[in-house]
């Protein structure tokens, strides 16, 4: 909030209000998903898709655990993809990326909670695709392979490339792994992505923001500038009467607490609505 005359209605709590809370969503989220990895899934050799997979994989010819190569084979993507992020979000994909790791190593010690594969398969899966879904929402990432940071409408490239690693990763699975143990990994991958498909019903990728302001030309030029290739602009209406514009522009999530603060910049009394964006593109 920025003085009693700012309003803001954000929407089913799209976003939250505190970088705090966000960070300690994001590490919630890390916390969920080394459970399913380090809990269950590796235990019982099994493997999933993503930067994770590849780790999974790694970790018995490397000698080293899974959470040290979660980072190193995730660095590479945060350099280069990294920079096309706000500040704020760099900062929470690198905590995530580090609390994904730190947790996996922690738990690395622990021993399995089941020795049933399909046990392990689908409870592993559900709770990894569930920590991962919490991290993104709240504008972090665990797994920027399988997340292709930015990920906006204009990311088709970036989702042929997590297809493309996905299927590389469970491929080169079916090569290393036992049959039984590659259909449990598939299992386990289906899991996940229908674990975090329910969870995202109600958290979208993509969000819209509806901006009430007076300042129409202010504004839109801050959106342009803060949304860059992470948002596009959907509509610009006037309300005559209130002698007011309505601007409607659709954002990635993890460039939406920019943009808002942006517009709050450029029009302190501009009144914003966030809301989840139920046909997104990507």
């Amino acid at each position: 909030m920025r003085g009693d005359n700012h309003r803001m209605d954000t929407g089913n709590s799209n976003l939250p209000a505190t970088a705090g809370y966000r960070l300690a969503a994001v590490v919630f989220g890390a916390l969920l998903a080394a459970v399913g990895v380090e809990l269950f899934l590796a235990p019982s050799g099994l493997i999933v898709a993503g930067m994770t997979g590849v780790s999974m994989l790694a970790a018995p010819h490397a000698g080293t655990g899974i959470g040290l190569l979660l980072f190193a084979f995730n660095l590479p993507f945060l350099l280069r993809q990294g920079r096309l992020l706000p500040s704020e979000q760099r900062m929470l994909a690198a905590q995530g990326l580090v609390a994904f790791g730190v947790f996996a190593s922690l738990l690395h010690a622990v021993q399995g909670l089941t020795d049933e594969l399909l046990p392990a398969a689908i409870v592993g899966g559900a709770v990894l695709g569930l920590g991962f879904r919490v991290a993104l929402r709240y504008g972090g990432f665990l797994d920027v392979g399988a997340s292709a940071v930015p990920r906006t409408s204009r990311g088709m490239a970036g989702y042929a490339g997590r297809m493309l690693l996905s299927v590389t990763v469970m491929a080169t699975g079916a090569l290393l792994l036992e049959w039984h143990l590659w259909l449990h990994s598939v299992i386990a991958v289906i899991v996940a992505f229908l674990a975090a498909a329910r969870w995202n019903r109600a958290t979208s990728l993509s969000l819209v923001l509806t901006i009430t302001t007076i300042q129409a030309d202010t504004v839109v030029t801050a959106v342009k500038q803060a949304a860059g290739s992470h948002g596009e602009l959907q509509g610009l209406s006037t309300d005559a009467e209130r002698q007011t514009f309505t601007i409607e522009v659709r954002v990635a999530r993890l460039a939406a607490y920019a943009l808002r603060e942006a517009v709050l910049r450029a029009d302190p009394e501009a009144i914003i609505r966030v809301t989840r964006d139920e046909h997104p593109k990507n």
